[in-house]
């Protein structure tokens, strides 16, 4: 496998003539990712250089997704912060795994982890006494 600098992975994007949301979506990751790659602020992950190594090859249709709807490329990406699709897939494995089989509540993971942030349910600052009453945590 080539190494994938940042120069090659946005020269690869160009001559396949995909857009960083295009590029993204073959992969599995954000387009904010790719834009991260191509300005050197991280490195793909195996699965991902495993991927644009078959782009490279010239294999793209190996890694081409008929799912992919590029009707909204023009529009103005949402924070990946605030995109649930990404977050998802940021999540390790292991506790994705429990959350889809029902072993962890996502709510109450999410109930607690606002309750430990001060956070209450209007999501603005109300003090950590206060926002355990508010989410229900005992502890």
């Amino acid at each position: 496998m080539i190494k994938l600098t940042p120069i090659g992975i946005r020269e690869l994007r160009y001559i396949v003539g995909w857009s960083r949301a295009r590029m993204g979506a073959a992969v599995g990751v954000s387009a904010r990712t790719v834009e991260g790659w191509e300005k050197g602020h991280h490195l793909p992950g195996k699965r991902a250089q495993k991927l644009l190594q078959k782009i490279l090859e010239g294999r793209k249709n190996e890694v081409h997704d008929d799912s992919y709807d590029d009707s909204n490329e023009n529009q103005t990406d949402e924070s990946d912060d605030l995109n649930p699709e990404y977050v998802f897939s940021t999540i390790h494995t292991e506790l994705l795994l429990k959350l889809a089989i029902g072993a962890a509540n996502a709510q109450e993971l999410a109930c607690k982890t606002m309750a430990s942030r001060g956070l209450g349910r209007n999501g603005e600052w109300v003090g950590f006494d206060q926002a355990k009453k508010e989410w229900g945590i005992d502890r």
